[in-house]
């Protein structure tokens, strides 16, 4: 009798709750009935809500809440949102020390962006010494597991000989992985190395490949790589008429180079 009348005083809560949620479906409502009895997954999802302001207004001390009620349990995605939160400062004031507290509860259970959010913590120095081996030991830990952010990361580091001795051919491998993952970064990166033959023989041809792929996902720098490509004929067919799309396109999306070389065409009747 008493867990009956446990579980009417939590429904009488959440409905009391609507109030403030005002769920539009009926998932709505159930999720919030099960973050109130427990569900460590509706609690992160409830915080996930509060920080988006999907179907509730955004709150960032209500995602801290349920952040925090899913992390003392111990649920890795609720301890790296936390750290999220803390790094960022969202309705909290910043902390590193504490960002990289939960990302460490987190990244000890395998939680792959935590992996990574602490190798960025180390790789740039963030509220710790500077220490890029273990910027890579994290990258390294998400990107065989994986994660196309750490496969870019591991990329970068060796193609600028962060805390390794450089290595294009090591960084192409890397940015290969994170590149078939759709990684606009990772797809831009292989058009560089290509169009400029860093450890590979210098090939237009794929250059253009590669930023075309970041390019048709809408990253400007793809977009104006590859209408510096037609503008110039690297690979392709010189096309002023093509180029000065890309650099429109690359400039409406907040490129300033793009919105430069659009206008430089444009001047010149194209």
């Amino acid at each position: 009798m008493k867990k009956v009348w446990a579980i009417m005083l939590i429904i009488c809560f959440v409905l009391g709750s609507l109030a403030v949620l005002v769920p539009t479906r009926y998932g709505d409502l159930l999720r919030l009935l099960q973050a109130e009895l427990g569900s460590l997954e509706a609690q992160v999802d409830m915080g996930t809500s509060y920080i988006s302001g999907d179907q509730v207004s955004a709150d960032y001390e209500k995602a801290l809440a349920w952040f925090s009620k899913a992390a003392q349990k111990g649920y890795a995605p609720a301890q790296r949102n936390l750290g999220i939160m803390y790094d960022k400062g969202l309705g909290v004031r910043e902390d590193a020390v504490q960002a990289r507290q939960w990302y460490e509860k987190a990244a000890a259970q395998g939680d792959l962006a935590a992996q990574v959010n602490l190798g960025v913590i180390y790789h740039t120095g963030r509220g710790v010494p500077r220490d890029y081996s273990k910027a890579r030991k994290y990258y390294e830990k998400a990107a065989l597991a994986g994660d196309a952010m750490a496969q870019f990361n591991m990329g970068l580091m060796f193609a600028k000989g962060i805390g390794v001795a450089q290595d294009y051919r090591l960084a192409k491998a890397w940015y290969e992985r994170a590149a078939k993952q759709n990684s606009a970064k990772a797809q831009i990166e292989l058009g560089m190395i290509y169009a400029n033959g860093l450890g590979v023989t210098r090939d237009y041809h794929a250059a253009k490949d590669w930023y075309t792929l970041a390019a048709q996902q809408g990253d400007a720098a793809g977009q104006f790589q590859l209408g510096y490509m037609y503008d110039q004929g690297y690979g392709v067919k010189q096309d002023f008429a093509t180029a000065k799309y890309w650099y429109g396109q690359a400039c409406d999306n907040g490129y300033q180079n793009g919105c430069n070389h659009y206008r430089e065409l444009n001047l010149k009747g194209y």
